[in-house]
Order: structure tokens, then C-alpha cells, then sequence
């Protein structure tokens, strides 16, 4: 899974400037870029799902995986009066053999998928940095036109580099979506969902570094009859970083979370997730997390059977 690279480190020594008896007039660093997004082999599963994109982020496999995917679209970026401009653009068409997802009446269809994004970054004193990103997707299909839709996700990202190792990032995704008709659902279910996030760290001692993460995640569909499906989530997360290798470091993190149904308070969860791992960044355009454990599910409300 991909993870954006500012959440790791490259430098030998984490949140500490060389000393040096002559002082020399550094430029200020340009900030990391996070990963670029190339286009694969389209998804069979439905469009429009409730998810977008592999899952990713410090928090994974928890948490929104969409939360920064608007800030990493795109390849060449032009700069406008100190504003880094980055548009976007991919074209794909999919055929679907059973675009409801039945067992049995399977209807088919040819797909065109239309995604444009753009990505605005203003540079603050050097490595700190505000990104806002667009990012639309129209689902056309080419016989059954009722189930064409677009879908948009708007993302705003704040960095900043502090001194003594302190690094703050927060911000906020919406997005605005639609759910497509399957076997379950006779039609499509119009939502908006909305993710504030923050990350705090703080690298110590040469090698260490820890961090601690939050994202609220709330799920809300349009029409009444849908509303029972609508949450509420928190998820926290620990990690302890410990770097061995100038490129690569080894992991230890613990993510709670809670999800409450409003609507349906008996299906509210928590559950407790220890893990250990490794996160790697050889270039600022490869880098990535393995990580290995446990996840404790306990609902709020015990019913019978």
C-alpha cells in the first residue's frame, strides 16, 4: 500500500541540523512529493463504491483509505504567481459482464470512465506547505444511461515542518458520491461523506520517532430509507518508529476505533488493532508499509443470538 512519503523520513538525522563553524546560506528545501498516481488495470468490482482507491494512509487497513487521494493525482505541474498547479486527467472505458451484480438476468454494458483533478499547493516558508485538490469522476454507460453518475471529492491538506523534529499535518476530505445499484440495493444511493484528519509527530534521539493520528469519518446518504446505513467513526492511532536503515524503518502501532450507527445504535463497534511492521522510502515516488496483526471486534450492545 502506498503511504505518503512526509509521513516517513529520508534524512540521517530526524529533526536536527548539521552543526558546522562556518554558516552557509542553505536554500530552503522543497517539500517531499507524495506518490503519483498511475493508472492500472481497471477495478471489476462496482463503481461508485463507498471507497476509493487501494487502501492507504498511517492508519490503514483502517480508517477512510480516500482521505489524501485528491493531493496525489497527477504528473506535471506548472507554477502560477508562487501557486504550483497540478491538472489531471484519465480516460478509461470497462466493459461489465453483470453490471448489477445478479445471479441470475446479468445485463451487461461498456463503461467510460472520465476523471479530471487538479491540485493547487502554496509553498509556506520552505518545507511547510497548504494543497488543496479536486478530483471528479463521471461513471457514462453507454446503454443503461440511468445509471450514469459523477462523483467529486474535495481535499485541503496543511503542512508544517517544525523545528526540533515536531511535524503537524492536518485537513479535510469531502465527497460527494453515489453508491451504484447492485443485487442488494434496487437503485443508487446518493451519500456525502466528510473526513477531518490530523497526524502529530515528533523524531527523537537520531532514530525514533513517534507520531500519533486521528480521522473522523462520517457517512451520510441522501434519501430517508437510506439513512439506516449512516455512521459515525473515530479512529486513533499510536506508532513508534525506529530506523535502521538511512531508508527503512521497523514499526510498532496500536489503532482504536469506534463506529456509531445513529440510526441503528445496537450495530455500534469498537475494536483494538496491535500491529507491528515495516515502512520503507527509497525515492520520494516509492515508498510503503507491511504490516502484521490483530484486530478485536466488540459490538456496544450484546443481543441474543
Amino acid at each position: 500500500m502506498l503511504l505518503s512519503p512526509e509521513l516517513l523520513w529520508g534524512q540521517e538525522r530526524w529533526g536536527q541540523e548539521t552543526t558546522s563553524t562556518e554558516k552557509k546560506e542553505v536554500p530552503p528545501e522543497r517539500p517531499v512529493e507524495p506518490p503519483g498516481y498511475f493508472p492500472g488495470i481497471p477495478t471489476s468490482t462496482p463503481y461508485g463504491t463507498l471507497e476509493l482507491g487501494p487502501t492507504s494512509g498511517a492508519l490503514a487497513p483502517y480508517g477512510n483509505p480516500a482521505a489524501y487521494d485528491t493531493l496525489k493525482r497527477g504528473w506535471h505541474s506548472i507554477t502560477v504567481k508562487g501557486v504550483r498547479l497540478t491538472p489531471y486527467f484519465e480516460g478509461d472505458g470497462v466493459y461489465r459482464s453483470n453490471i448489477y451484480l445478479t445471479p441470475n438476468n446479468k445485463l451487461s454494458d461498456y463503461i467510460f470512465v472520465l476523471t479530471p483533478g487538479l491540485r493547487a499547493e502554496v509553498p509556506l516558508a520552505g518545507k511547510n506547505r497548504l494543497s488543496l485538490g479536486y478530483l471528479g469522476t463521471g461513471y457514462v454507460y453507454t446503454t443503461h444511461g440511468a445509471n450514469s453518475h459523477y462523483d467529486q471529492n474535495v481535499n485541503s491538506d496543511l503542512e508544517l515542518h517544525l523545528k526540533s523534529g515536531w511535524y503537524v499535518r492536518f485537513g479535510n476530505t469531502l465527497r460527494v458520491a453515489a453508491e451504484e445499484r447492485n443485487s442488494e440495493f434496487s437503485s443508487s444511493r446518493r451519500y456525502l461523506r466528510n473526513t477531518p484528519y490530523a497526524t502529530i509527530s515528533y523524531a527523537f534521539a537520531d532514530r525514533w520517532k513517534a507520531e500519533v493520528n486521528y480521522q473522523f469519518d462520517t457517512l451520510d446518504f441522501f434519501k430517508s430509507v437510506d439513512k439506516v446505513n449512516n455512521y459515525n467513526a473515530q479512529a486513533v492511532g499510536t506508532t513508534l518508529y525506529y530506523r535502521f536503515l538511512p531508508k527503512t524503518s521497523a514499526l510498532v502501532q496500536y489503532v482504536f476505533t469506534y463506529r456509531g450507527f445513529p440510526n441503528t445504535p445496537f450495530d455500534n463497534t469498537t475494536n483494538h488493532s496491535p500491529m507491528v511492521g515495516l515502512t520503507w522510502a527509497p525515492t520520494a515516488k516509492l515508498s510503503g508499509t507491511m504490516k502484521y496483526g490483530y484486530t478485536f471486534d466488540q459490538y456496544q450492545t450484546s443481543m441474543s443470538g
